[in-house]
């Protein structure tokens, strides 16, 4: 990479990249890629295109992502696969791809690029740079380059001066839109033969789809209904649909499984969901036992432990004092007793 080319990407990231918590620059400089900027920068060298995703997978925030490399295809899609197995989420991520390798335009024959809207290729010629990027939208030929501007180093201006990274999610112009669904009545209310689409979320998808200029097409697979994902990212059904995929969205009921977080995006819901249980009604208690609902049978027992405790240990104090103290007094063993007792009740009811 020449230093015409350092130049433009630190003019790049100065303008586009700073509202990004961090930068993620891979290269196989030795040196590392020259750089001044106001955010932080997690650079790491990409030797033999490994990412080294233990390094950037860290909940750094980081949504723009520099390519310096001799190999920039094959960085690129190891950092898509990578944050695709992760739960780490690169929403936002912008790219630019600024090496001064012969194959950087190899990028646009990525499938990958069918999922990235914001991408800038750097073509270095001698007396200029090219900038590059993709169209993404449209009917067809999403992945087809499309020049941006160009360069000039020796007065560092550009020829148009257009905005290198414009929102291409506003207006998709017609855009595929993939819809996985089937019928499921009331979400999705479908009826090929007379073109009748309709349900709460097939309409809101639809409607959704239109807002954003794109075409709905519906994936539909009956047989298996929601289906599963399995830990070998296999999945089947709805959700397999989207895991392959074959569709960009997928609803008809879903819920959000913390399971099929680890493979696909969730969004916020739209729709509550509850579930009413209906049972006999109870059925209403004698009035004679309100008052022993006054406490828990915990409660009662403890109440009726002491009552007893008292009784025992009132009637062996006065058994003593009886028989000790007031040793004068003649008395039968029997009478003794039974007063004993007698006094000992009484006590508890005062």
């Amino acid at each position: 990479m020449n230093f015409s080319a350092d130049v433009l990407t630190n003019i790049i990231i100065n303008t586009y990249f700073l509202s990004t918590r961090c930068i993620i620059i891979f290269t196989d400089r030795p040196s590392g890629f020259n750089h001044a900027f106001p955010i932080p920068v997690v650079q790491i060298n990409a030797e033999n295109s490994d990412v080294r995703p233990e390094i950037f997978l860290n909940r750094f925030g980081c949504q723009g992502i520099v390519i310096d490399h001799r190999q920039p295809l094959a960085v690129f899609q190891r950092f898509e696969w990578e944050i695709r197995r992760s739960l780490e989420r690169f929403n936002r991520r912008k790219f630019l791809v600024s090496s001064g390798a012969k194959n950087a335009m190899s990028v646009f024959d990525s499938e990958e690029l069918n999922f990235v809207a914001d991408l800038v290729v750097v073509e270095s010629e001698e007396d200029s740079c090219k900038l590059w990027t993709h169209r993404y939208v449209g009917v067809d030929g999403n992945s087809q380059k499309r020049l941006l501007d160009v360069w000039f180093p020796r007065n560092r201006s550009f020829l148009r001066g257009a905005d290198l990274y414009p929102n291409k999610l506003v207006d998709q112009m017609g855009r595929s839109l993939k819809l996985a669904t089937f019928q499921y009545e009331p979400s999705s209310v479908i009826d090929i033969e007379n073109q009748v689409f309709k349900g709460s979320e097939l309409s809101t998808m639809c409607e959704f789809a239109r807002h954003f200029n794109m075409t709905p097409g519906l994936v539909i697979n009956s047989e298996d209904f929601w289906g599963s994902i399995y830990e070998n990212w296999t999945g089947n059904g709805l959700i397999g649909n989207i895991l392959y995929d074959k569709a960009d969205f997928g609803f008809d009921g879903l819920y959000a499984w913390e399971d099929h977080y680890h493979y696909l995006d969730l969004s916020s819901p739209f729709i509550r969901t509850g579930i009413t249980c209906l049972c006999p009604a109870p059925r209403l208690a004698d009035g004679w036992l309100t008052p022993i609902y006054s406490f828990s049978k915990k409660m009662w027992c403890f109440v009726a432990s002491a009552f007893f405790s008292s009784i025992c240990a009132h009637f062996f104090l006065f058994y003593a004092k009886t028989n000790v103290l007031d040793s004068r007094f003649v008395r039968s063993t029997a009478y003794k007793t039974s007063q004993n007792l007698i006094f000992s009740i009484d006590i508890q009811f005062i």
